[in-house]
């Protein structure tokens, strides 16, 4: 599993024959470390997302017009949703290696994981814009005060 595809490329496979030729390039050790990775993502999932929630709440806050304020909101709620289509996704790759893969599994792993890594960006964009908003602004104020 080295040297071959990562989890990454079978997440997005998207079909049955991309998805063996994945789980050819591993052989057998490598869909085991891969079953076993994707249970032990399980347990990250509930940590990552609420991080991200919390991050996005935190940076609500600290926004100064109320409608930023409430997209944080809405945007901290998506991280768990992002968890959710982690589960889903992981349970689709799980059964593709456990049972083989098939076109309709392919699919919805890929659609999952795409999902998940929207909804993760769009809170990471809005952590990052906050942070760059706010501090931006500080360096604007202290530029301000040192040329009075």
């Amino acid at each position: 599993m080295g040297r071959g595809p990562q989890i990454v490329s079978f997440e997005l496979a998207g079909s049955a024959l991309r998805a063996q030729t994945i789980m050819n390039d591993w052989g057998e050790p490598g869909r085991i470390v891969a079953a076993f990775n994707l249970g032990f993502d399980y347990l990250f999932i509930p940590a990552y997302s609420t991080l991200m929630a919390f991050l996005c709440i935190r940076a609500s806050s600290r926004f100064g017009l109320p409608w930023l304020s409430t997209m944080g909101i809405v945007i901290a709620w998506l991280q768990w949703l992002a968890g959710v289509f982690d589960c889903i996704e992981d349970a689709y790759l799980l059964k593709m290696l456990l049972q083989g893969p098939s076109d309709g599994a392919a699919q919805i792993a890929r659609v999952s994981s795409l999902s998940k890594f929207g909804l993760l960006g769009m809170g990471l964009a809005y952590v990052i814009g906050e942070f760059l908003a706010t501090t931006g602004s500080k360096c604007l104020h202290l530029s301000r005060r040192g040329t009075r």
